[in-house]
């Protein structure tokens, strides 16, 4: 609960969904925890790369690009870690997969999915924000968006507000740096020059996508797959661009916040035509190029990941 002289005491509280759900798993023993912790992530990512495979079924592309999303290293390095986001983003996958603007239920539905992901870690927000200008942009209604938006996020600020009045302290994780986190790429150049971990982060989070973000403003200028390429440029503005000094201290914390640009690139799958560019897309947020990439810096994998 304390890093350093920092009570951290509300970030932990307001992230109260894995611990739930650890806890569930485990029958309420507390001797079964280290393994219900284990046991709920290994299914969060299976879970999540099969809403994934679902969506991609469905729209006419192959199922197999999900698996990016089970074998980001970032993720990995969740699992190893006993961390929130297999199950945040497991639940972010079911909510896209749920989502129909032409169905009030099912919208329902993915907002209650959302609301779920945002009580167990904040950086779902993205997503969101995202659905809710798909539903806007599928009808200008933006009534309806704003209740979509307000039914996944409200749950997340109430919780918040308990927790403050609770434990008084604060909920909201600080970046340490201030405005200038406020820059693009900031994160990264505090940290100039980089060792080989900074030079890891380099060539497989930020290039990849960057390239990606490229490609979804492309859309955009082309009116083409305009909310995914919305859904993907809030989460690589807000995971990748602006990330503080603190996230970028080492691959594990780059890697893991990056997870959301990473499932929000395979929803522009359907949007690209080329099967060269897909291919491409693929292999460098693939787990070969980080491995190509560590040994070629000298960095051993394994480690990289889990320690």
């Amino acid at each position: 609960m304390h890093v350093g002289t920092e009570n951290q005491a509300g970030i932990r509280y307001a992230r109260i969904g894995y611990p739930l759900a650890s806890r569930v798993a485990a029958l309420g023993q507390r001797a079964a925890v280290p393994y219900a912790m284990l046991f709920v992530n290994l299914v969060a990512v299976l879970l999540g790369t099969l809403a994934v495979a679902l969506w991609l079924r469905r729209h006419g592309r192959t199922p197999w690009y999900a698996a990016l999303f089970g074998l980001w290293p970032g993720v990995i390095y969740a699992v190893f870690r006993d961390l929130s986001e297999p199950l945040a983003y497991c639940l972010v996958a079911l909510a896209v997969l749920v989502f129909d603007v032409r169905d009030n239920r099912r919208l329902a539905g993915s907002a209650g999915l959302l609301a779920l992901s945002l009580l167990t870690r904040e950086t779902t927000i993205a997503f969101a924000i995202g659905l809710a200008f798909a539903v806007w942009f599928a009808d200008r209604r933006l009534r309806r968006a704003l209740a979509y938006l307000a039914a996944a996020v409200v749950p997340m600020i109430a919780w918040r507000a308990i927790v403050t009045a609770w434990l008084n302290v604060t909920t909201i994780e600080r970046s340490g740096t201030g405005w200038k986190t406020a820059l693009p790429f900031y994160g990264m150049r505090s940290w100039w020059p980089w060792d080989a971990t900074h030079w890891l982060v380099f060539w497989t989070v930020d290039v990849p996508f960057v390239l990606i973000g490229v490609g979804a403003l492309w859309l955009l200028h082309r009116r083409r797959y305009v909310a995914s390429a919305v859904l993907f440029l809030l989460n690589g503005l807000f995971f990748v661009v602006f990330i503080p000094h603190n996230v970028t201290i080492d691959w594990g914390a780059a890697g893991r916040n990056a997870t959301p640009a990473l499932l929000a690139a395979l929803y522009l799958v359907p949007a690209v035509r080329r099967r060269s560019l897909l291919l491409a897309g693929a292999a460098i947020l693939s787990p070969l190029w980080f491995l190509l990439i560590a040994w070629a810096l000298g960095l051993p994998p394994i480690d990289v990941m889990t320690l």
